[in-house]
């Protein structure tokens, strides 16, 4: 991606960077699917993930930085990049530790701006973490309970069965959306942790609100009322 970016220009290698990432991507989940059928587990194409969405998002700023700003939405302009990252601000970004396994995946600009300490204020003084780091916990304890308990009460595995297939279809339905969800809150767990991280480094710090208290925003991979209400 970084010989992309350095050797075509902004649009050509956006257009190379989603192409190769993507394409990548695409092939690795078919030789899992080929090669570990129902195996389950995690593996380094979840890894791969975050790679491709922070390398095609990186790819794409820049691009937008050399686009006209009435081509842009307002949104995505405080995200453009205008100069090409050197290796070393490339490789950091691509490989920071808090987020190159499971995420949460981060702007370019916000991650430059969290490295300089640009976006911190008291010439950048990282505000204290504790409590934005015990409410992630507090995230993680409640999904990963729920996972627990629910599953180990309505096992997905039952609905392979001969006395499932026997129920009504109502029961078929309650039964796997309870299940199912039961199944998503093994992942909100791991989004909390790794959000954990962000928050205790101060990279989810995002400023003041309106009434003068702490943003800790800035990065986010999951919300789970929204999703499941």
């Amino acid at each position: 991606m970084f010989l992309f970016m350095r050797s075509f220009s902004p649009s050509t290698a956006a257009k190379l960077s989603f192409v190769w990432a993507m394409g990548y991507l695409s092939l690795m989940h078919v030789h899992r699917v080929y090669a570990h059928y129902l195996e389950g587990g995690a593996d380094w194409t979840a890894g791969q993930m975050m790679l491709t969405i922070k390398l095609v998002s990186l790819a794409y700023s820049y691009n937008d930085g050399f686009s006209p700003s009435t081509a842009l939405l307002d949104e995505w302009k405080p995200m453009i990049v205008k100069t090409l990252p050197t290796p070393l601000e490339f490789f950091s970004f691509t490989f920071y530790f808090g987020s190159v396994l499971a995420g949460p995946p981060v702007w370019y600009n916000d991650y430059i701006r969290f490295i300089t300490r640009e976006a911190f204020p008291n010439k950048g003084t990282i505000p204290n973490t504790l409590f934005p780091v015990a409410r992630r916990l507090a995230t993680f304890v409640v999904t990963i309970a729920c996972f627990f308990v629910v599953s180990e009460a309505f096992p997905i595995n039952f609905a392979t069965t001969a006395e499932y297939a026997t129920r009504p279809v109502w029961y078929w339905v309650v039964y796997m959306y309870i299940a199912g969800s039961a199944m998503r809150f093994q992942y909100y767990s791991v989004f909390a942790m790794a959000e954990v991280a962000s928050d205790a480094c101060g990279l989810s710090y995002n400023g003041l609100a309106a009434d003068g208290s702490e943003r800790w925003d800035r990065v986010n991979m999951m919300n789970p009322l929204g999703v499941e209400v």
